[in-house]
């Protein structure tokens, strides 16, 4: 499996906030096999622009530690991504969610195409692709709250490609390790009770819950909650 890196990852914020986002990719990484190879569309650029700018500030060592690992796992993969002709016509792409979690305001205009071709060419491979990614309210994150419930909603959870001659595919939106154990908790939310962990009283999402027409959460006794397929509510 081959992993991508939000940019995002690498804007300034507090350094339990870096060191808990890092921590978080770098177990996915060992835990599920992912690899993070160095793709030239968008890898020197990230690293130049966010990464050692980030590293620099940073002055936490065991967040600065996070983010040199996450490099260095990076400079020890073995994977070879096929050069490919990439352009805007080298795949049909959903651009509304690459503009929402790469275009202005959030970066410029550069790194929703930059990041829309890194995924194709992850995608050549012939491997699954998964992007690592922050949260940002207002960007892919709402926050409902009802007196002590809060319930955050990811507004997306996956990017959509279809590269010429490979298909259709999805890309998932990972921000915690348990999203590539539950893929449904992308979502929803990384907390719920599931089946795999042997809960006895387990959220059951929708059968179809990455589609977007599928409703995920409603108000239940005056609370934003999550609701599973036999339309129980979870506060």
């Amino acid at each position: 499996m081959i992993g991508l890196l939000d940019p995002a990852l690498f804007q300034p914020r507090s350094n339990a906030e870096i060191q808990q986002d890092f921590d978080n990719l770098n177990k996915a990484c060992v835990q599920y096999g992912i690899v993070v190879p160095a793709i030239e569309e968008y890898w020197n650029e990230l690293w130049t622009q966010f990464g050692a700018p980030l590293e620099r500030q940073t002055f936490c060592p065991s967040a600065k530690r996070a983010i040199q690992e996450t490099r260095k796992a990076s400079e020890r993969t073995r994977v070879i991504v096929p050069r490919l002709s990439v352009n805007h016509n080298a795949g049909r792409v959903w651009m509304r969610g690459f503009r929402q979690l790469f275009g202005v305001p959030y970066f410029d205009i550069n790194w929703e195409i930059r990041m829309a071709e890194a995924a194709i060419r992850a995608l050549s491979t012939g491997d699954d692709v998964v992007l690592f990614t922050r949260r940002i309210l207002g960007r892919n994150l709402n926050r409902h709250t009802s007196g002590n419930s809060v319930l955050e909603e990811n507004t997306r959870w996956v990017l959509h490609v279809q590269p010429t001659g490979i298909g259709h595919k999805q890309i998932l939106c990972v921000y915690h390790p348990r999203n590539l154990t539950d893929r449904w908790t992308s979502r929803f939310d990384w907390r719920l009770p599931a089946i795999s962990s042997g809960a006895p009283y387990p959220f059951r999402p929708p059968e179809t819950w990455w589609k977007g027409s599928t409703v995920a959460f409603r108000t239940v006794s005056s609370k934003h909650a999550w609701v599973d397929r036999d339309g129980n509510g979870w506060a």
